[in-house]
């Protein structure tokens, strides 16, 4: 009988099952020839039961695999002979196939030979569970390694997918509202020259009633010291579900940042700092990543009249550390790094009146960034490679703005709300390749090619619109030291959630 030699569908269709999505796969080499995964019918009956299970591979097992006739390839070669797989009912487990079959083949049963069976005990290849045992018609065996690529699809790639999202996360964290600029130009206050504006009482009435001063705005200033330092520490947190194949995440970050401010000229600042970050990130049970680096930050702000701009480049660079759950026993480890570019630019206008601060505002955010390819280390057979993935988002702005400044003992209060409609522009969903950094075939007996395996997806693009809310205030003791606490929301966004909060101490000199 002529040997045929198998083709790729089989581990294709495998993964289709698995993952439930829309995924491609490639081999570097591929098999050719002629083998008919299915039959007529197809896959019928699917996984019965838990699928991919991350304690022993695949559990609950196949009840039935292809169609009417198993597994069938135009005669030359007959996969499980007239009724599929029979006898076993767990796939994977502690010992891979169970159950009792005895031999793969034709519709004559055939053994395995005594280098297969020599290869392999108890449905498990050299102790290892998972494999899919096949041959051919001249007693050739191939081994399939199922579960690593099941890891690869079920767990390493909704890992990749979902990264560009926590590195996105990790950047808001680290640039958001640098010394409270914005927070401050929103409530009136001239970060400059600490111009504010309240209301001047009206004058009394003469004694016939007939003269009255109308309530007008006047500004208060400041010009002494044209340094502030400033320190801040923020706290920020989010929740993602799962989207499309991309897994869901938790991630809580807190950062410190250490500046300066110069006063340019009386309406204008020029603001340099540098901020620690610190993320830990939960991937749903399927792993762990802590992110940490540093980002160095430039803003320029400028405050002609009621009028306000502010622009902002930050750069950051960031290490990860990866713990990925197999499912295979082991946990692959790897240690990434990135770097990002970030542009804000914000712009807003104020009307006055007496001691309420109100009005529109709007902002741009752009972002652009890079994670290195990485192979990950430590987990074996499920051991995985991932290309670079790069990422830009560019997230506009609409919103409005209300502050109240209270007059105190010590100096003042300002309380302040704010909301503004947000929408993503370019996060698009982008292809990431994800390989094992093994082949996954193994031939028992008998020998032929044993390409690479890799699997791609497209990243599942987020909600594009969705509401900031945020609130805070703004503490003024005497001139020169002022405290801001402050905190903001992204929600109505899906699955997604975002919140930030934050606490900045400034001192004038």
């Amino acid at each position: 009988m002529k040997t045929p030699t198998i083709m790729k569908a089989g581990v294709l269709a495998l993964i289709f099952l698995a993952s439930g999505g829309t995924i491609a796969t490639s081999h570097a080499q591929g098999f050719q020839g002629g083998f008919n995964f299915g039959g007529g019918g197809g896959f019928q009956g699917g996984f019965q039961g838990g699928g991919f299970n991350f304690g022993g591979g695949f559990q609950g097992g196949f009840q039935q695999f292809g169609g009417g006739g198993g597994f069938q390839g135009g005669g030359s070669f007959n996969f499980g002979g007239q009724g599929g797989f029979q006898g076993f009912q767990q796939f994977g487990g502690q010992s891979g196939f169970q159950g009792g079959f005895n031999q793969f083949g034709g519709g004559a049963a055939q053994p395995f030979s005594g280098t297969a069976n020599a290869s392999f005990a108890a449905g498990s290849v050299g102790g290892q569970p998972g494999f899919l045992i096949v041959t051919t018609g001249n007693a050739r065996v191939l081994a399939i390694d199922a579960a690593a690529i099941a890891s690869c699809v079920v767990s390493g790639l909704p890992v990749a997918l979902s990264q560009r999202e926590l590195l996105l996360h990790s950047v808001r964290a680290s640039t958001r509202d640098v010394n409270g600029r914005l927070f401050r130009m929103r409530a009136g206050w001239d970060p400059g020259s600490e111009k504010m504006a309240v209301s001047q009482s009206p004058a009394p009435m003469s004694g016939k009633g007939k003269v009255v001063v109308q309530p007008q705005s006047m500004q208060m200033s400041s010009d002494d010291g044209a340094f502030t330092l400033f320190a801040s520490g923020g706290f920020a947190s989010a929740d993602v579900d799962w989207r499309g194949l991309a897994s869901g995440f938790e991630a809580e970050s807190w950062s410190g940042t250490l500046g300066a401010e110069r006063r340019l000229a009386e309406d204008l600042v020029l603001g340099l700092a540098g901020t620690y970050l610190q993320t830990d990130g939960d991937f749903d049970s399927r792993g762990a990543v802590d992110l940490d680096g540093f980002a160095i930050s430039a803003y320029l702000s400028w405050t002609p009249g009621n009028f306000y701009v502010d622009t902002l480049y930050s750069f950051g660079s960031f290490e990860e550390d990866i713990h990925r759950r197999t499912g295979l026993g082991t946990t692959a480890t790897a240690e990434p790094d990135s770097e990002n570019h970030s542009v804000e630019f914000n712009a807003g206008y104020n009307f006055r009146l007496g001691a309420l601060q109100t009005g529109p505002f709007i902002g741009l955010d752009y972002r652009n960034g890079e994670l290195d390819g990485y192979a990950e280390q430590s987990a074996g057979r499920g051991s995985l490679a991932y290309e670079d993935q790069k990422y830009d988002s560019l997230v506009t702005r609409v919103g409005w703005q209300a502050s109240y400044r209270i007059e105190t003992g010590f100096g003042a209060i300002t309380p302040q709300i704010r909301a503004a409609w947000e929408r993503e522009n370019l996060n698009a969903n982008e292809f990431v390749k994800v390989s094992l950094t093994s082949s996954p075939y193994r031939w028992l007996s008998g020998g032929g090619e044993t390409p690479d395996y890799e699997v791609q997806a497209r990243t599942a693009r987020p909600d594009e619109d969705y509401l900031n809310v945020g609130g805070g205030l703004l503490i003024e003791v005497g001139s020169n030291f002022f405290i801001i606490l402050d905190y903001e929301g992204h929600v109505l966004r899906g699955n997604e959630e975002e919140h930030f909060a934050s606490i900045i101490a400034s001192l004038k000199f």
